[in-house]
């Protein structure tokens, strides 16, 4: 597989990261975060309300759009949400984490991020965080995001430090 065969979308990468410049845990925004656990979730197309509709999108009712897309790749965009699929990715280098190295603290910016694709395109965007605590390379990053991206119409990288960036893309 080449580079060249996934879209990127943006890449973003902030300049400065000022936690001093955050709301205070007891606002509203916090309180729903903590009643709803994040800003996001998954639902179905097709209406799944008992077992019969369960298992007609489950399977064995999915080998068909199987065989359809391995006899013509051009299916999975018209089978498939292939073609409306985003994935946000960070390893959060441009906003470091003095105590956390799995950068979950990049998941309360990146789910806004996600609803803000849905609302405006109509994308249904995913958000990853890279968990680079075991120190991997910039090129064993990607080659991970490379083998997710199959998968996904294209992808947005997400606070990662412009350093990092240069000459892998």
């Amino acid at each position: 597989r080449n580079k060249k065969d996934f879209f990127l979308l943006r890449i973003q990468t902030p300049q400065k990261f000022n936690p001093q410049s955050m709301a205070s845990p007891d606002n509203r925004l916090y309180s729903l975060l903590e009643k709803y656990k994040g800003f996001i979730d998954v639902t179905t197309k097709i209406p799944v309300r008992d077992k019969e509709s369960l298992s007609l999108v489950y399977s064995p009712g999915v080998g068909h759009a199987c065989m359809a897309i391995k006899k013509d790749i051009k299916e999975v965009f018209e089978l498939t949400n292939k073609a409306n699929s985003l994935i946000i990715i960070t390893d959060g280098s441009a906003y470091p984490s003095k105590t956390d190295q799995q950068n979950f603290h990049m998941l309360p910016m990146m789910e806004p991020l996600a609803i803000f694709y849905k609302q405006v395109y109509n994308i249904d965007t995913y958000p990853l965080v890279m968990d680079i605590s075991q120190g991997e390379s910039p090129e064993e990053e990607f080659e991970t995001l490379f083998n997710l991206a199959p998968a996904h119409a294209g992808f947005e990288l997400y606070g990662y430090n412009k350093d990092k960036l240069k000459g892998l893309l």
